[in-house]
């Protein structure tokens, strides 16, 4: 798996797909995915304003969202309020990975700022979630990650029913 940084533009991504699809064509193996980071989870619409993008949040994601598709990355990195936006423009085969996962139980308030839990960003959709400070943080780590893992089972029940 790969990433870039959306806001290098189209032609970057672009080269970026290209370039990984050929080593692995040279290989003679799958080409990996190739994800563009949209905004940071860090980041709202007045931290926007300050670097610089006369956008809101979710407009700048779209767009940026938008520009990877047409690029031909496989998918994009974006945050869990984000996800349902982005899945619904570009399907269930433009993989969407989430980080700014926090529990459900025990939300933590750090620079994160557009976050939401395990079970909220499967069950909007998300392919892969990215978990780091609430289980890094914990006071018991391995009951932290077998609370993820619990709402990610949860939010992948719907899912396994359909």
């Amino acid at each position: 798996m790969f990433n870039v940084h959306a806001a290098g533009g189209s032609r970057m991504i672009r080269e970026t797909v290209d370039a990984v699809a050929a080593c692995a064509g040279k290989r003679g193996v799958k080409s990996p995915v190739v994800l563009a980071v949209t905004v940071l989870t860090s980041l709202n619409d007045s931290d926007l304003l300050e670097i610089g993008f006369e956008k809101t949040t979710n407009d700048l994601v779209m767009h940026l969202a938008k520009m990877a598709y047409m690029a031909g990355a496989s998918g994009v990195v974006a945050s869990p309020r984000d996800i349902a936006a982005v899945r619904r423009d570009y399907g269930e085969d433009f993989v969407i990975v989430t980080p700014g996962i926090r529990s459900a139980d025990e939300p933590v308030k750090d620079d994160q700022k557009r976050t939401l839990s395990a079970f909220e960003a499967i069950r909007a959709g998300a392919d892969y979630i990215v978990v780091g400070r609430p289980i890094r943080n914990a006071p018991d780590p391995l009951t932290a990650c077998r609370r993820i893992v619990d709402e990610i089972t949860g939010g992948l029940a719907p899912r396994e029913s359909a």
